[in-house]
Protein backbone atom coordinates (compact mmCIF):
# COMPACT_ATOMS: atom_id res chain seq x y z
CA UNK A 1 0.00 0.00 0.00
CA UNK A 2 2.93 2.23 1.06
CA UNK A 3 4.25 1.66 -2.55
CA UNK A 4 1.55 2.28 -4.08
CA UNK A 5 1.15 5.48 -2.56
CA UNK A 6 4.80 6.46 -3.40
CA UNK A 7 4.42 5.19 -6.64
CA UNK A 8 1.28 7.99 -7.32
CA UNK A 9 3.17 10.79 -5.24
CA UNK A 10 6.17 9.98 -7.28
CA UNK A 11 4.06 10.08 -10.79
CA UNK A 12 2.04 13.32 -9.49
CA UNK A 13 5.79 15.39 -9.19
CA UNK A 14 6.49 14.00 -12.43
CA UNK A 15 3.38 15.10 -14.38
CA UNK A 16 3.65 18.65 -12.25
CA UNK A 17 7.86 19.00 -13.77
CA UNK A 18 6.33 18.34 -16.86
CA UNK A 19 3.51 20.54 -17.01
CA UNK A 20 5.92 23.43 -15.51
CA UNK A 21 8.12 22.84 -18.42
CA UNK A 22 5.63 22.81 -21.04
CA UNK A 23 4.62 26.71 -19.17
CA UNK A 24 8.34 27.83 -19.58
CA UNK A 25 8.23 26.37 -23.35
CA UNK A 26 5.35 28.37 -23.84
CA UNK A 27 6.47 31.72 -22.52
CA UNK A 28 9.68 31.25 -24.18
CA UNK A 29 7.66 30.87 -27.23
CA UNK A 30 5.45 33.86 -26.72
CA UNK A 31 8.83 35.96 -26.02
CA UNK A 32 10.14 34.78 -29.38
CA UNK A 33 6.63 35.33 -31.18
CA UNK A 34 7.10 39.11 -29.67
CA UNK A 35 10.57 39.80 -30.79
CA UNK A 36 9.72 38.32 -34.12
CA UNK A 37 6.43 40.95 -34.13
CA UNK A 38 9.37 43.82 -33.26
CA UNK A 39 11.66 42.77 -36.01
CA UNK A 40 8.96 43.21 -38.66
CA UNK A 41 7.17 46.30 -37.14
CA UNK A 42 9.27 48.37 -39.81
CA UNK A 43 7.94 46.17 -42.11
CA UNK A 44 4.35 46.80 -41.26
CA UNK A 45 4.98 50.47 -41.48
CA UNK A 46 6.10 50.58 -44.53
CA UNK A 47 3.53 48.75 -45.85
CA UNK A 48 1.00 50.80 -44.00
CA UNK A 49 2.40 53.66 -46.37
CA UNK A 50 2.31 52.27 -48.98
CA UNK A 51 -1.31 51.49 -48.60
CA UNK A 52 -2.26 54.94 -47.75
CA UNK A 53 -0.60 56.38 -50.81
CA UNK A 54 -2.16 53.86 -52.97
CA UNK A 55 -5.55 53.89 -51.09
CA UNK A 56 -6.74 57.21 -50.34
CA UNK A 57 -10.29 55.98 -49.23
CA UNK A 58 -9.86 53.80 -45.81
CA UNK A 59 -12.10 51.13 -46.36
CA UNK A 60 -10.35 49.99 -49.65
CA UNK A 61 -7.31 50.36 -48.14
CA UNK A 62 -8.69 48.16 -45.31
CA UNK A 63 -9.99 45.52 -47.61
CA UNK A 64 -6.31 45.53 -48.99
CA UNK A 65 -4.27 45.01 -46.41
CA UNK A 66 -6.80 41.96 -44.82
CA UNK A 67 -6.38 40.22 -48.30
CA UNK A 68 -2.51 40.68 -48.23
CA UNK A 69 -1.98 39.58 -44.36
CA UNK A 70 -4.68 36.99 -45.48
CA UNK A 71 -2.57 35.75 -48.51
CA UNK A 72 0.68 35.88 -46.45
CA UNK A 73 -1.46 33.03 -43.29
CA UNK A 74 -1.92 30.99 -45.66
CA UNK A 75 1.04 30.74 -46.94
CA UNK A 76 2.82 30.70 -43.49
CA UNK A 77 0.36 28.20 -42.57
CA UNK A 78 1.51 25.77 -45.64
CA UNK A 79 5.20 26.20 -44.48
CA UNK A 80 7.16 23.61 -42.03
CA UNK A 81 7.95 26.41 -40.43
CA UNK A 82 4.64 26.74 -39.15
CA UNK A 83 4.14 23.22 -38.52
CA UNK A 84 7.12 22.94 -36.56
CA UNK A 85 5.98 25.91 -34.14
CA UNK A 86 2.33 24.47 -33.70
CA UNK A 87 4.49 21.06 -32.93
CA UNK A 88 6.67 22.67 -30.30
CA UNK A 89 3.91 24.75 -28.76
CA UNK A 90 1.38 21.61 -28.73
CA UNK A 91 3.44 18.66 -28.47
CA UNK A 92 4.37 19.13 -24.58
CA UNK A 93 0.56 19.18 -24.01
CA UNK A 94 -0.42 16.58 -26.15
CA UNK A 95 2.31 14.18 -25.51
CA UNK A 96 1.38 15.28 -21.17
CA UNK A 97 -2.50 14.30 -21.84
CA UNK A 98 -1.60 10.62 -23.72
CA UNK A 99 0.70 9.70 -20.95
CA UNK A 100 -1.60 10.64 -18.50
CA UNK A 101 -4.80 8.61 -20.24
CA UNK A 102 -1.93 5.64 -20.24
CA UNK A 103 -1.52 5.54 -16.88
Amino acid sequence: MLREVNKLRDAKKEAVGKYQQAEREVKKLQWEVNALKEDHAEELQRLADQVRKKFPDIEEGQNYLEACWASRLAEYKKSEGYKREVDLVAGPYLRFSFEACCQ
